[in-house]
């Protein structure tokens, strides 16, 4: 099945590029974002994905990549969407480039302070309290991330090469460890692991106090997501807590990231969140910022 020319999908990108023409920024957006979320909705997934590729095709994508955000995530540059240079837009850590256009400043105020961009940083504020406390009730406790990135909850924290805890970051991607190192130094032992390995070698992650993993789980299917909480339940201390998240489906603009970033992950609510480790008995779920947000927390038996 094939989306024609002329069809509503034509009319609500032509819609919003007519506005943001117009200097009507805000408003089209606003609609675009929720006339995307509104066709994904109607439609099964395999015509949604066709979808999608139309509106790459449609004049108003190159206006969307005025964004440096929007643009970073659709270009892929480290080969994968996601990766923790872009994310760093959102956390706030990088700002537009010199070289971005005013509607580029504007699309980029908005795509970083939608709802789902406010999720990422109320999950990472989640898991800063997580580290906290672990470091609050055992100073020389073990704390490992998991597909760490960049390790933006640790910022505001007390962590120094000369403090008694250890702090792991586990990364696929060099280049975001050579980051994390520069950012943290001694203090973050940047450890090089891809999930194949993580599955196969779950030895190679220390015995720890506190494992979690941030945004890792937003891109894998279930029952690797399900075999990967058995290995990191295995390097549980006694008392040790495990921890993961995902964002839900409560997200509206997951359309446009799909569609216009070209960024497709795995939304799972809480009860999806909690199948994921249906066999273990010390389980927590909780949710975040309106639903949006889904937290699983294991704790290993004393």
């Amino acid at each position: 099945m094939t989306v024609a020319v002329d069809t509503p999908i034509d009319m609500m990108c032509d819609g919003c590029a007519r506005g943001i023409e117009r200097g009507e920024i805000e408003p089209a957006m606003a609609e675009f974002v929720a006339a995307l979320a509104a066709t994904r909705a109607a439609v099964p997934h395999e015509h949604w994905r066709r979808i999608a590729a139309t509106i790459v095709a449609h004049p108003v994508h190159a206006l969307m990549m005025n964004d440096p955000y929007t643009a970073a995530a659709f270009a892929k540059t480290r080969g994968y969407a996601g990766d923790a240079d872009t994310l760093d837009f959102v956390y706030r850590h990088r700002c537009a480039p010199s070289q971005t256009t005013p509607l580029g400043r504007r699309l980029f105020q908005i795509t970083t302070d939608v709802p789902i961009a406010c999720a990422v940083r109320a999950r990472t504020r989640y898991l800063a309290d997580l580290v906290a406390e672990t470091l609050a009730a055992s100073p020389a406790a073990t704390i490992v991330s998991i597909a760490c990135g960049h390790m933006r909850e640790l910022d505001g924290l007390e962590l120094s090469a000369a403090n008694r805890a250890r702090v792991y970051g586990f990364d696929h991607d060099a280049t975001t460890l050579v980051q994390l190192t520069r950012t943290y130094g001694a203090s973050v032992a940047a450890r090089p692991a891809s999930v194949r390995q993580l599955l196969s070698r779950p030895e190679i992650i220390p015995t720890a106090d506190l494992i979690y993993a941030a945004g890792l789980f937003d891109y894998l299917e279930d029952r690797v997501a399900s075999l990967l909480i058995r290995r990191l339940r295995s390097r549980l201390a006694p008392g040790g807590t495990l921890a993961v998240t995902n964002l839900t489906g409560q997200n509206a603009e997951i359309a446009y990231m799909e569609s216009v970033m070209d960024w497709w992950m795995v939304y799972r609510d809480d009860e999806a969140v909690r199948r994921l480790a249906a066999d273990e008995d010390e389980v927590r779920t909780r949710m975040l910022v309106d639903g949006r947000v889904s937290c699983l927390e294991l704790r290993a038996r004393q």
